[in-house]
């Protein structure tokens, strides 16, 4: 392979590869700006899904694929579709209601936390609290 007389990189003999190192070192501000740049934007997106995620008030952290849908009255199907998010679409809430330890919180949580994943806002009551909410809210107005 013959080496070019312009090539300060004896090392690069095969003109190919000395072509291909020029263009990238030539490229490579951009690159390095377009690289800062995506890991600027990556890194905003996680501070906000994390932000968001603790002000959702989310008592855990489970997620649907952990969640056990053989023995449980629980539709499957309609909890992955709930987790998609279109009913956000069409400004409507989502309220489960259960026994004790049916599960309502992980299914509740799973949806809120994919949901906040694809840039949405959620918030997490219990019914305890939601009830001392409103009546604290409906107090305030009289």
């Amino acid at each position: 392979m013959g080496s070019s007389s312009s090539n300060p990189h004896p090392e690069l003999r095969d003109r190919t590869t000395w072509e291909v190192f020029e263009r990238e070192v030539q490229h490579e501000p951009q690159q390095i700006v377009g690289d800062l740049l995506n890991a600027e934007i990556s890194e905003k997106q996680a501070r906000s899904i994390k932000y968001q995620m603790t002000i959702a008030k989310l008592p855990l952290a489970k997620e649907v694929d952990e969640f056990s849908f053989e023995d449980t009255p629980v539709n499957e199907t309609l909890v992955r579709d709930l987790a998609g998010g279109e009913f956000l679409e069409h400004q409507r809430n989502i309220v489960l209601i259960r026994g004790t330890g049916t599960g309502k919180s992980h299914v509740a949580v799973s949806i809120a936390r994919a949901c906040i994943r694809r840039g949405k806002r959620g918030r997490f009551f219990n019914v305890v609290d939601l009830v001392n909410k409103l009546d604290a809210e409906a107090r305030a107005d009289r």
